[in-house]
């Protein structure tokens, strides 16, 4: 479903639209079954992994042609995510056993 390793620098236009269309159909369950401790970080993840998306599905799904401000805009929005991806993060690897790496 989701392209090995999530590089979008190294993924195929058709295979980033489809994990695109993918995680936009599993998001309202994510969402319902998460628990309250989380959901907010989730809405917060969704939204900026949404609006990429957006703004990748506006060039052809091909990051390199991102326009500048764009770009600006993910690289100053992206870092103020990680208190909420760490939150997510840790309540996976504790929850569940996943043992994931710190975006």
């Amino acid at each position: 479903m989701f392209a090995k390793g999530l590089n979008l620098l190294k993924q195929p236009p058709k295979t980033i639209a489809s994990d695109d269309a993918a995680f936009k159909a599993i998001q309202p369950t994510m969402l319902q079954v998460a628990p309250s401790s989380i959901k907010s970080d989730l809405e917060q993840i969704f939204t900026f992994d949404n609006g990429l998306f957006t703004a990748l599905s506006k060039v052809g799904w091909t990051v390199s042609k991102l326009p500048p401000s764009e770009l600006k805009t993910l690289g100053t929005t992206g870092p103020k995510l990680k208190p909420a991806s760490d939150k997510v993060v840790a309540y996976l690897d504790s929850t569940c056993g996943l043992k994931l790496p710190l975006p």
